[in-house]
């Protein structure tokens, strides 16, 4: 089994063996390579969807499950959330405190730290009361170091007795008989204003003892740190739990029956299924011989629990760059791989510390740059020793705004065209899209022709566009440009010159001229405009993007279904708008 953490690279992984295989003449290597059932090239998620095909229907599950959009997966869980909502009675602690979405995104967590940890309950009043205890200790703590600080290094009266009364808050803070917020707040209150600073107080001094004290003002105040409310939160928390598990027995069993997994099911749903029947992994991991796993810099906790449990005894090597950890938001942890790393015996390891990608100058540029970082960086050594010490590969400007950014960028780029680099050879890569659309503007003004490459946004796709153009139609359907463009897009299929023989008549409004040709996409456009003479205009454009095909179309030029749930994102913001007191579909189109 080989694994990485992106299908890009999986296939990267087999072109290469292929390719090596090829060279060699070794058709044993390729028919190897070729062989699914004796080499496994996959991403950790296909590993699992391998696993959950095998062993899913023991849990009742269809094993020729599909993964599904994460926004249809929260339409599903925000259906079930309504039905048991309308269907059960005394929930209305639970909607006093929580929107309707943040129930579903409650529900949502609830469900997967089930799956995770199978028994999971609510804290009680006495665990509250020792989270908060702490809480206290660490405020106690902090405000202690900074009242010794003062105590040594200020002389002013003013900041000495200050210091010496926050010991009133420093005792409440320890004290066995504080149950809340409000009583450290009265003994903070009670020590008057923070005293201004002088020039003779360190910044750093003055600036920790406000920090200290905003933070602990700002968490002391909010709710559960009140005694009053503590017992409400556990009565609600267990009014959760119950609600919880009804939505989440639901969940389950829609799973089941319709076989639509989220994306996150192929790890939780796997370690449900170990923790159930631990003999599956060792019946899995006696299939294969040695297992790679690359990227494991990128691997989350969770995962290496899988992996532990599927490896079992087989023979396993694991290759990993702490340094190049990113994706920290998908629950990665670079911390797995340096437990991994002390777990390992010295001889097992080998570091490859030689770079093949980057040139020789820029590599050295990352090392003594990254260097003065961090004591921890691991230099990386250059392919080659051809190092080019005059070649310059870094160039730094401080600005103070925008404008004055633009104006150093439009030097360099005037300074690179002077030394004979051609436009198609110079990038610039911002952070925002709206910083790069800024800086062309300036430079087209300037004379320096740009081509801005980014992401789309919502309204700029063609899907989203095409769709747009229909609204528009059954709104007005004189308008010419957007009838053209209506009618030559995929869903209508008029052709070209049939649209530019009909306008060719006297005729201003294009409508009027094509609107009575035999074809029946005029026919049934011309139905749509019609019926908004007498329906809502929304509700007749969502059929009409059903029977058109949009829908369907999206779906089968784009397997992700990002264009399709792009059409539905359409239609919500529509539907959404026309809701709202005032609204006037010409301005929404």
């Amino acid at each position: 089994v080989v694994t990485t953490f992106t299908r890009k690279a999986t296939q990267e992984l087999r072109e290469r063996l292929i390719v090596k295989a090829c060279e060699k003449q070794d058709f044993a290597l390729l028919d190897f390579v070729s062989s699914t059932s004796r080499l496994h090239i996959s991403t950790l998620h296909g590993v699992f969807s391998l696993f959950l095909k095998r062993y899913a229907h023991l849990l009742n599950y269809d094993s020729s499950f599909s993964i599904v959009a994460e926004k249809e997966a929260q339409q599903i869980v925000k259906n079930l959330v309504r039905e048991v909502v309308l269907s059960e009675g005394q929930l209305t602690p639970l909607l006093e405190m929580f929107s309707f979405n943040q129930l579903v995104a409650k529900v949502r967590g609830y469900y997967q730290r089930k799956l995770e940890f199978s028994e999971i309950h609510f804290c009680t009043q006495e665990f509250m009361l020792q989270l908060l205890k702490s809480h206290f200790q660490k405020f106690a703590q902090e405000l202690t170091e900074v009242q010794a600080q003062i105590l040594e290094m200020v002389e002013k009266e003013n900041w000495r007795n200050f210091a010496l009364s926050l010991q009133t808050v420093i005792d409440a803070l320890q004290s066995e008989s504080v149950q809340s917020g409000e009583t450290i707040l009265e003994a903070l209150a009670a020590c008057g204003s923070k005293p201004r600073k002088t020039k003779d107080i360190d910044e750093d001094l003055n600036s920790d003892l406000g920090d200290s004290l905003k933070k602990m003002k700002s968490e002391l105040s909010k709710p559960y740190f009140q005694l009053e409310n503590q017992k409400v939160f556990v009565e609600t928390f267990e009014q959760f739990q119950q609600f919880a598990e009804v939505v989440c027995g639901k969940l389950q069993e829609h799973k089941q029956v319709t076989g639509k997994f989220e994306m996150s099911d192929l790890e939780l749903i796997t370690a449900d299924l170990i923790r159930q029947e631990p003999e599956l992994a060792q019946h899995f991991s006696e299939g294969w011989d040695y297992w790679l796993i690359d990227e494991y810099q990128d691997t989350s906790p969770i995962q290496v629990k899988l992996l532990k449990n599927l490896i079992g005894e087989c023979a396993s090597y694991v290759v990993g760059d702490p340094q190049q950890s990113i994706y920290l938001f998908r629950g990665a942890r670079s911390e797995v791989f340096a437990e991994k790393e002390q777990q390992a015996k010295e001889k097992e390891k080998e570091f490859l510390q030689r770079n093949w990608r980057s040139r020789p100058e820029l590599l050295e540029f990352f090392n003594d740059i990254f260097d003065s970082f961090s004591s921890g960086f691991q230099r990386m050594e250059p392919r080659h020793n051809d190092l080019d010490c005059k070649k310059r590969v870094a160039k730094f400007y401080h600005s103070e705004d925008q404008e004055t950014e633009n104006q150093a960028i439009f030097n360099f780029v005037v300074e690179k065209l002077k030394q004979g680099e051609r436009y198609d050879n110079i990038c610039i890569i911002a952070r925002k899209h709206k910083t790069l659309n800024e800086l062309a503007q300036f430079l087209n003004h300037q004379k320096i022709p740009t081509h801005v490459h980014s992401g789309k946004g919502f309204f700029s796709r063609r899907e989203v566009n095409d769709a747009l153009a229909l609204l528009k139609f059954l709104v007005n359907p004189v308008d010419n440009v957007n009838l053209v463009n209506l009618l030559r897009s995929p869903y209508c299929r008029v052709p070209e010159q049939l649209i530019y023989d009909s306008i060719q008549t006297e005729a201003s409004i294009y409508w009027h001229a094509i609107r009575n040709l035999d074809l029946e996409v005029l026919r049934i456009l011309k139905g749509y405009h019609e019926r908004c003479q007498l329906e809502s205009v929304t509700y007749v454009f969502e059929q009409a993007l059903n029977d058109l095909g949009y829908f369907d179309l999206s779906r089968n030029h784009d397997a992700t279904g990002r264009r399709e749930s792009n059409l539905w994102k359409l239609l919500s913001l529509l539907k959404s708008e026309e809701r709202k007191a005032g609204f006037n579909i010409i301005n929404f189109i």
